[in-house]
């Protein structure tokens, strides 16, 4: 398969798992600030780092945005998602001293702040893994990110998102790992860090074995994922409600099932839905 049609597959993927809209006062609502206190800043390492997603599909519009470094984290893909089409979303961990004196990731995180509303912030939690419920999914956290030269400034105060569970090995797919690249271009990361990006793997499957591994998984898990975020999530999303807290368990017994079910089962028929292209040459962004 190539890599524009599995562009493609992944793409009509998330349209289908896409939540509706959110209701125009709604909207106005989320970015609206009451006062000054009712501010506070936002980092975004992942697919909110571009305006695509932050504003277009999350209906987030910051009043500020400044390119940062967050000393102490790094990036990690750690958070599953589903093997074969989405395997890794991105999370951040603090960096561990390493042995040997090298690091194979950048050691300082790079992304983007943003001033929005609380509101929004929370709307935001609302939409990533956990709905928003502090014990699961996602955990608010709070960390001291420095601002890029070109914007003087003192250093930021901000929330951010640290998955609970990691899971490492894995890789995310061309998608998801292109709107990190296209968010580090739009504000301008350093070329360091956007070459990171460029060069990092992403999951492809790339033998017959796999594709008929991933047409297996579909066929016995996708639909609950699918009507999770389409109704729960979406429905959430649309109206400004948190999920209900055993939804969201519910939906994380049945994501552990379904990888059990993947590595037990289908990773010795198939093969791995987690991992596929190795090397950062055919990473480039396709077009």
């Amino acid at each position: 398969m190539s890599q524009a049609s599995s562009l493609q597959r992944e793409a009509a993927l998330e349209a289908k798992t896409a939540p509706p809209q959110v209701k125009a006062e709604l909207v106005d609502d989320l970015n609206t600030p009451e006062s000054d206190d009712d501010l506070c800043w936002y980092l975004a390492y992942g697919s909110n780092m571009t305006t695509k997603v932050l504003t277009g599909r999350r209906q987030v519009k910051p009043l500020e945005a400044i390119p940062v470094t967050c000393e102490g984290y790094r990036l990690a893909f750690d958070c599953r998602g589903l093997p074969y089409f989405e395997p890794a979303f991105a999370s951040i961990r603090p960096i561990e001293p390493t042995t040997n004196g090298t690091d194979p990731v950048p050691r300082t995180l790079h992304g983007v702040a943003f001033k929005i509303t609380k509101r929004a912030y929370q709307h935001i939690r609302q939409t990533e893994g956990g709905g928003g419920h502090d014990d699961i999914g996602y955990l608010d956290i709070t960390v001291t990110c420095t601002p890029y030269p070109s914007y003087p400034s003192t250093p930021i105060q901000a929330h951010t998102l640290l998955f609970k569970s990691a899971h490492p090995n894995l890789h995310p797919s061309l998608r998801y790992l292109n709107l990190l690249r296209d968010g580090a271009r739009e504000f301008k990361l350093d070329p360091s860090y956007i070459a990171y990006l460029d060069n990092f793997p992403h999951y492809q499957s790339v033998s017959i074995r796999q594709k008929v591994g991933a047409g297996v998984f579909v066929a016995l898990f996708a639909w609950v994922p699918l009507t999770y975020w389409t109704f729960v999530i979406g429905l959430g999303r649309t109206f400004g409600l948190k999920p209900p807290r055993w939804t969201v368990l519910a939906m994380d017994a049945f994501a552990n099932l379904a990888w059990k079910f993947h590595d037990w089962v289908l990773t010795p028929i198939f093969g791995a839905g987690t991992k596929g292209i190795e090397t950062g040459a055919v990473n480039k962004k396709v077009e």
